[in-house]
């Protein structure tokens, strides 16, 4: 394989990868602002006890997609010099 073929491969892996994440970011927002409009109308303790901590799991798991976005995104910028470095092996 060339150079311009692994690198097209590595680029294409990170495109989806940043794709992937970001779907998955705004999955995760709206379904928390979906939650919130039930959450009131909701009774027992979810309506209250639970909210800051729905609000605080949504967003390490929004910030979990958001790194895997940028897992991709490091992948798209350093895919020149991996394609060297498998070409050369």
């Amino acid at each position: 394989m060339t150079e311009a073929t692994v690198r097209t491969v590595l680029r294409l892996i990170a495109v989806v990868t940043i794709l992937v994440g970001a779907i998955l970011v705004a999955v995760t927002v709206v379904a928390m602002a979906g939650a919130t409009r039930v959450m009131p109308h909701t009774g027992g303790s979810f309506g209250g006890g639970l909210r800051g901590a729905a609000y605080e799991m949504t967003f390490y798991t929004a910030l979990a997609y958001a790194m895997v976005a940028g897992a991709g995104l490091l992948l798209y910028k350093l895919s020149p010099a991996l394609a060297k470095k498998i070409v050369a092996e």
